[in-house]
């Protein structure tokens, strides 16, 4: 599924990158590469804002039409994508 039908809120993994050389290059610049765990957090219309790398992006729909993804298996992954990629760990 295109990464711009993605539900609002669940993780998702990058399976691969459609489209020409300059859109492929330029998705990978933002780190839209295969395996890349991604969530949506909003959208508006026809633009997105995504969660990747710890890093809000704004996205148009076009791009994101590019990009193939599914859904996370994980719950524990998804967990720390929904936290802002911040893994917590407890210190004794």
């Amino acid at each position: 599924m295109n990464l711009s039908m993605a539900d609002v809120g669940k993780a998702y993994v990058v399976d691969s990158i459609r489209g020409r050389d300059k859109v492929q290059r330029q998705l990978a610049n933002m780190g839209l590469i295969p395996g890349a765990k991604v969530q949506v957090l909003s959208s508006l219309q026809q633009n997105f804002i995504i969660l990747l790398n710890q890093t809000r992006l704004g996205v148009s729909r076009e791009l994101l039409d590019k990009v193939q993804v599914h859904p996370q298996e994980s719950v524990q992954e998804e967990t720390e994508i929904q936290q802002g990629g911040l893994i917590r760990e407890n210190f004794t």
